[in-house]
């Protein structure tokens, strides 16, 4: 069977009987969306575990963990996760935080404004807003996301590299929902 020109593509599923393949089209397709724009935007990164107070000198789109705590704290910021919903499931989130998947971000930001806030309840932020930050697990997606929104015009957009996992390391709770 030839699959030329198509976007299926596989996973394998296991479980205790057996492993049995799964087609599954849709799904599949915004992760290959996905990890085709992290790798056109973002440089080869090193993929050992990430801590934000790792790199003295960071990039002035990135916060530090102290930074990121304190604006969170003060409530002006506004955090967006980029990491599928099946992912969210699985880890949590940060609390209070918004998701947009990162194969959506493109779409998202040219949405208008009561369409972005019908799909995904909040409004759409400012191009202006300096309290935009991209968040996921650790600094490859939140990074994609940030050259995303800064390709649309968002250009004080920022990411916090360390994540969700820096994030429940340094003592914070992430929220869990089953049906997220």
């Amino acid at each position: 069977m030839m699959l030329s020109r198509s976007l299926r593509c596989a996973r394998v599923v296991s479980s205790q009987a057996a492993r049995t393949l799964v087609t599954t089209p849709t799904v599949q397709f915004s992760q290959v969306a996905a990890s085709k724009i992290v790798s056109q935007t973002v440089p080869a990164v090193n993929q050992t575990r990430f801590r934000s107070d790792n790199w003295a000198n960071m990039n002035p789109d990135e916060l530090h963990y102290e930074e990121f705590e304190t604006l969170y704290n003060s409530g002006s910021l506004i955090v967006i996760d980029v990491r599928e919903k099946s992912e969210i499931r699985r880890t949590g989130f940060i609390p209070g935080s918004y998701n947009i998947p990162l194969g959506q971000i493109p779409i998202a930001l040219n949405m208008h404004l009561e369409n972005f806030l019908e799909m995904y309840g909040f409004n759409l932020p400012a191009k202006h807003d300096p309290d935009l930050v991209f968040v996921a697990v650790g600094p490859i997606k939140s990074s994609a996301a940030v050259a995303l929104a800064k390709k649309y015009g968002y250009e004080k957009a920022r990411s916090y590299p360390g994540g969700v996992t820096e994030w429940k390391e340094k003592g914070n709770k992430l929220k869990h929902v089953s049906d997220y």
